[in-house]
């Protein structure tokens, strides 16, 4: 604007010294246009004509924890937000609509990464354009920004707000947080955890007699119930005898089968307790034990055994045992103070079995499973 002011008042001092006797005139009106324009430019730059504009827009939902109408109402949420704190000005929905057909996307949450939004940011003459994922940790939620510069396709700010209540009020105040973040102003208080209780002075009594405390006996483990069991795969068999249940049924001459190729490494089955309890011991038979009067006569040595498994429990604990190439129960010791509601047993390695050609076997699997504990 600055450039037309200086061009304007070189026209004017050029008229005035073609014609003198109007020199006055032209200089007057000069100054009059300089200050008028200058006045103008001053008032856009403090209206905030300057300030980014922002395209806040879907959010990246991995865990699934929220509901389509959930998901509308607090991407409209965090846009209010971040326009309250005035750093940024917010596209509206309806401009971020209209552009949607413009890159053929039927429908916004088809729009959900970087190179889509950025895209989507050109369209609409937005400098900055706002990614947000919500995802679920152990038993709240998490939120994390990434604020990308459209022209230079590259990340330009990052904010988040952790361990915050997966309902919709916590996460109001979750996108809250990171707005105030984003746009560089402090957190509001109302949005902050609580602080700790205050710390309650200790009393010193004086002449106290020790308490005398019974000892602790610790509780034996016992056989814990299984209710029911899952696999990764199950070999197809007529009449079920490779099934999953076969590995809680009891009897050891019934077994599961693996139905993976090869000698199904990394395949596993899953033993639920329905309920949660501490995990002392894991058994089972690593192969099929059973023998007939056929020609294949015994199983054991005709189909793989397991020679290394890990164990693992759904508080993310594992442990790995290797085992020997023989029939009956092997025993997995498991540290004390680990608790779970289930048993996972993965297969890594296998002893590999040969038919009565010496031609190889790959099917692998458990016989009988048993877990002891206490609840």
């Amino acid at each position: 604007m600055l450039d037309h002011l200086n061009l304007g008042c070189s026209i004017q001092r050029f008229t005035a010294s073609l014609w003198p006797s109007r020199s006055l005139m032209a200089v007057t009106s000069c100054m009059i246009v300089c200050i008028g324009l200058s006045s103008m430019a001053l008032a856009q730059d403090e209206g905030g004509l300057t300030s980014p504009t922002i395209l806040v827009h879907s959010f990246k939902d991995p865990d699934r924890k929220l509901k389509p109408a959930s998901r509308l109402i607090l991407e409209d949420y965090l846009r209010s937000q971040i326009s309250s704190f005035g750093k940024f000005t917010v596209i509206a929905t309806a401009e971020v609509e209209r552009a949607l057909s413009q890159i053929r996307v039927e429908s916004h949450r088809d729009c959900v990464d970087d190179r889509c939004q950025i895209e989507l940011g050109e369209i609409l003459s937005a400098s900055q354009a706002l990614s947000i994922t919500v995802m679920a940790l152990d038993k709240n939620c998490g939120i994390i920004a990434h604020m990308n510069d459209v022209k230079r396709s590259a990340m330009s700010g990052s904010a988040e707000a952790m361990d915050v209540s997966c309902d919709r009020v916590g996460l109001m105040k979750g996108l809250r947080m990171v707005a105030a973040k984003l746009s560089g102003q402090p957190v509001p208080p109302d949005v902050l955890p609580p602080p700790p209780p205050p710390v309650e002075p200790i009393q010193r009594i004086q002449s106290v007699q020790p308490v005398q405390q019974a000892p602790v006996v610790a509780r034996p483990p016992s056989r814990l119930h299984i209710s029911s069991v899952r696999v990764s795969s199950e070999l197809p068999s007529p009449k079920n005898y490779n099934a999953a249940r076969n590995a809680i049924d009891g009897r050891p001459d019934t077994w599961w089968g693996e139905g993976a190729g090869g000698d199904g490494i990394g395949e596993w089955i899953e033993a639920s307790l329905g309920r949660q309890a501490e995990i002392r011991e894991v058994r089972l038979i690593p192969g099929y034990q059973k023998s007939l009067p056929d020609k294949f006569g015994d199983r054991w040595p005709l189909n793989n055994r397991l020679r290394k498994v890990r164990v693992e429990l759904d508080d993310g604990s594992s442990f790995v045992a290797e085992l020997s190439d023989r029939k009956g129960f092997h025993s997995i010791a498991i540290p004390s103070g680990n608790f779970s509601r289930s048993v996972r047993i993965v297969i890594l390695e296998v002893f590999p079995g040969y038919n009565q050609k010496g031609e190889r076997i790959q099917d692998s699997g458990i016989a009988e499973i048993q877990i002891l504990g206490v609840e």
